[in-house]
């Protein structure tokens, strides 16, 4: 799942075998998807997830009794492995304080909170992480991501010059609601 400007996109990341695609296959459709240029969402329905449960869960059952469309949009939602946030923040290195608010809570039109796991990555390339408490430890994810980072670093898999064309058609589906 990858939201921008409040809107929902699926991106499949596994093939038809079930394997992961290469990275390079991953990135050019990552970097598809920045050249949508779609005005930000007039109904940011993700700002939702920050509700008190009951609120969200009541306001969840209405949004999926509205429409079979809102329901399969709410089970690709569901059934993504984890939620990637695009932003249109940039982090300010002498002032980190907005970008560690807007990664924490900030207005909140641009996340879902009910994702298990969701990376947050700012214009500049920034990142943090966000993520339902329920399931895990803290500890144990910033582990996870401090060996991602790592290997990141010293073992790209893409870099920003990577050009990755082999005439296969995008796998970005935008997902929308019917909303009343």
């Amino acid at each position: 799942l990858v939201m921008r400007d409040g809107h929902f996109y699926t991106v499949e990341v596994l093939d038809s075998n079930g394997n992961i695609r290469e990275p390079e296959f991953i990135y050019s459709q990552m970097k598809y998807l920045m050249t949508m240029n779609e005005p930000a969402s007039d109904s940011p329905i993700g700002a939702l997830t920050s509700q008190n449960r009951r609120v969200w869960a009541a306001a969840r059952n209405h949004l999926t009794s509205l429409s079979s469309k809102n329901a399969d949009s709410m089970k690709a939602i569901d059934s993504a492995l984890f939620c990637i946030n695009l932003d249109n923040t940039t982090m300010n290195e002498t002032n980190p304080v907005p970008t560690i608010r807007n990664f924490l809570f900030d207005e909140c039109k641009n996340r879902w909170y009910d994702k298990s796991l969701s990376v947050i990555i700012d214009k500049s390339g920034t990142a943090g992480i966000n993520f339902e408490h329920s399931w895990g430890d803290g500890v144990a994810v910033l582990r996870y991501f401090n060996e991602i980072y790592k290997d990141t670093i010293n073992n790209p898999y893409v870099h920003p010059k990577t050009n990755y064309s082999l005439g296969v058609e995008s796998t970005v589906r935008k997902l929308t609601f019917d909303i009343d």
